[in-house]
């Protein structure tokens, strides 16, 4: 019993001990930049310390996946706008706009593995769909095709609804054998 306590205790002290490293080491970072756009960093800064205390609520308090996803979405969108603020991805937000739905799908993975404790397709296919969605609409945001995506709308519509009609099916057939797994279980 004793030993659960200083674990707990050792855990708090460990959490607090971050806290603190990351608002000490922030300012540093920030200001070892030699940008012109320090706001802009200290914002990207920002959402990632957001998603960093999300993840600290997702684990503390026991199955709660919407602080997950906040906490992966939040880090991945604060990683993208620190290296877009740095140059390193060149490309502007008006053509790269679909990352945001990539990033949703990437959030929701772990945010479902931290929910049940393993994989469920009833959160596999709705993330797997954002990011396809997201690729997708990223090739035409990108010109990396000669058709634009209203012709492509036009020429191929009956095959969107066709895959749309076939996810639909998909998550209510493995939302189905969730149910039947959990009343098993």
């Amino acid at each position: 019993m004793q030993e659960n306590k200083n674990g707990k205790i050792l855990s708090l002290i460990v959490l607090i001990f971050g806290v603190i490293l990351m608002l000490l080491g922030s300012p540093f970072l920030i200001s070892g930049i030699s940008s012109s756009l320090p706001l802009l960093i200290s914002g990207s800064f920002l959402l990632i310390i957001i998603g960093v205390f999300c993840s600290i609520l997702a684990i503390k308090l026991k199955k709660r996946s919407l602080y997950m996803f906040f906490s992966v979405f939040f880090i991945l969108y604060g990683l993208y706008l620190l290296l877009h603020t740095l140059n390193v991805i060149h490309t502007p937000f008006n053509k790269s706009w679909p990352i945001v739905s990539i990033f949703a799908g990437l959030a929701l993975m772990p945010a479902g593995r931290h929910r049940y404790g393993h994989i469920r397709p009833v959160f596999m296919i709705p993330a797997a769909s954002l990011i396809v969605l997201g690729a997708f609409l990223m090739i035409f945001a990108l010109h990396l095709v000669p058709v634009s995506f209203k012709q492509f709308i036009i020429q191929w519509w009956p095959v969107i609804i066709f895959i749309a009609g076939i996810m639909l099916v998909l998550l209510s057939i493995s939302g189905k054998k969730d149910e039947v797994s959990d009343k098993l279980e």
